[in-house]
């Protein structure tokens, strides 16, 4: 094989440097009860402008209010016309180094996806989703729990349209973008499957299983949405390690990473855990915490 030829090379390196000019990795936060590390991949002042509009709000998105909880906020339209602009400047201008052929290959398999039928039908309808565990529990030896699910939309009601395609029961709650709770009929749904409600408001639907206090669900479907631009939050609590407990050890033929004894150790360490993902003034930010007990 032979060696990297910078060189060569130059002109693409360039072109990187100036898209993606600096990477940041530090401790924002160190204390004997809390940390935080942050990573910020820097970019020019016009892929961070992009970046910021990528992001689109979701009622309780960035919210650490269950046992564990992840979610996107992504306006896929302006993803998606973004990342076709993105793909057509390589094309028209493709990197001639050997040893970077793999991101003209990469752009036209992205630009490939990005005429998907299903994506473009759908992207209009959603701009980001929230999941919500509240528990986790075996009963009659299955896995079971409660949550909610929340989709984000700016246009909530042909979210519903949509929605009802593909799981026809939710047409007939006939909702109305009003945040009324309904329950969907147990007749309508599979043995063994927990109750279903849910809400409509003008921007969101909120599907919640398993939970029998409507005003969980209105609670849900009217959260605030983060001020800041996330384009992904995801975090773990310790009770999330703690109900994992009885699962592992179904499980635990399959490995020492699952024991129980594993996750009863992180229960008893880590109170709560997030994972973040924003746009900012300089780029694209990773941000990891952890609160310690």
């Amino acid at each position: 094989m032979p060696a990297f030829d910078a060189g060569e090379c130059q002109q693409d390196i360039d072109r990187l440097i100036k898209r993606f000019p600096g990477l940041t990795i530090g401790m924002k936060e160190y204390g004997p009860d809390r940390f935080q590390m942050n990573t910020i991949l820097e970019t020019d002042s016009a892929l961070a402008a992009d970046l910021k509009t990528f992001a689109a709000k979701v009622p309780g998105l960035g919210q650490a209010d269950s046992l564990a909880s992840i979610g996107l906020g992504l306006n896929l339209p302006v993803l998606i016309q973004a990342l076709q602009r993105y793909a057509l400047e390589v094309q028209q201008a493709p990197f001639n180094c050997d040893d970077l052929q793999g991101i003209n290959g990469m752009w036209v398999d992205i630009s490939d996806a990005l005429n998907n039928p299903m994506l473009l039908m759908s992207a209009p309808a959603i701009t980001g989703l929230k999941l919500r565990i509240d528990s986790l529990f075996v009963q009659n030896y299955e896995p079971s729990g409660t949550g909610i699910l929340t989709l984000a939309s700016p246009n909530a009601q042909g979210l519903l349209s949509m929605a009802s395609s593909f799981v026809p029961q939710i047409a007939a709650l006939g909702l109305s973008n009003n945040g009324e709770v309904k329950n969907l009929s147990p007749d309508m749904l599979p043995p063994g499957m927990p109750s279903v409600s849910a809400a409509l408001s003008s921007d969101a639907l909120t599907v919640g299983f398993g939970i029998d206090t409507p005003s969980v669900i209105s609670d849900a479907l009217k959260a605030p949405s983060n001020s800041e631009p996330l384009m992904l939050y995801g975090h773990l609590t310790d009770h999330f390690y703690s109900a994992l407990i009885p699962f592992a050890e179904q499980m635990s033929p399959f490995g020492d990473e699952l024991s129980g004894n594993e996750l009863s150790r992180y229960s008893s360490l880590y109170k709560n855990t997030e994972l973040w993902i924003k746009a900012d003034d300089y780029g694209l930010e990773i941000g990891f915490a952890v609160e310690l007990k």
